[in-house]
């Protein structure tokens, strides 16, 4: 009879655990939550992951079922999962939050366990050349829609620097994310010519308080030349 009932007693812990979804072992709690991805990119600060500097890069918008406010995050900040710029896609991941980070690990990682959806948002899609410079710029912050003060991000801590690009056959550079680019990964001191696809999204979005919203994306296709230059 007392067995009976400690096998009932252990039934009735694990139904508890699968009902919310969460486990925690002491040093970490592990959630399972549904996300939506937007389909746009934004600019935005990351922080190096030794801490210190900022950088600027495109990422992606998230939110999560249990909060109204989007959260902006890098395109690697979940495991498994691929975003491809100009899809909005809906997930399932597992969040695990660490009360004792290592010195150089994030507090919270997440890993996909399901693609609920993968929608194309609306927007002019075509194929064009794009150029990309040897030389690397400043980004323009000026325009940014708060003052950096009220945050951690100072001018002091940020590397702002973009690459330049402009389609071919036309004379306009800009400067631009050095991550702009999906799916290509700028060399210093190297010019390319890139065949994309250019994703100018219909909607109109605004920016949030720290990030900026970003409609024209592109997406590599091919490499067509990759050329150091001294």
């Amino acid at each position: 009879m007392k067995l009976k009932f400690l096998i009932l007693l252990s039934l009735s812990a694990l139904l508890s655990l699968s009902a919310t979804g969460c486990d925690d072992d002491g040093d970490e709690r592990s959630e399972i939550h549904s996300v939506r991805i937007e389909a746009a990119t934004w600019l935005g600060y990351q922080q190096d992951p030794s801490g210190g500097n900022h950088y600027v890069r495109e990422g992606m918008m998230l939110t999560y079922d249990h909060a109204s406010t989007p959260e902006f995050h890098p395109f690697q900040h979940i495991d498994g999962f691929n975003f491809r710029r100009g899809h909005a896609y809906e997930l399932k991941v597992r969040r695990i939050f660490r009360n004792n980070p290592p010195a150089d690990g994030p507090r919270c990682s997440e890993t996909l366990l399901e693609v609920i959806s993968d929608i194309p948002a609306p927007a002019q899609r075509e194929e064009v050349i794009l150029e990309v410079s040897e030389k690397v710029s400043p980004l323009n912050l000026d325009d940014k829609p708060a003052p950096l003060a009220a945050t951690s991000v100072t001018r002091d801590n940020i590397i702002n620097l973009g690459i330049n690009i402009r389609e071919k056959g036309t004379t306009r550079w800009q400067t631009v994310a050095i991550n702009k680019i999906g799916g290509f990964g700028y060399q210093p001191h190297h010019k390319a010519e890139l065949r994309v696809e250019k994703i100018t999204l219909e909607a109109h979005g605004e920016d949030t308080q720290w990030q900026k919203y970003q409609q024209v994306m592109y997406e590599l296709k091919e490499v067509i030349s990759l050329t150091p230059v001294e």
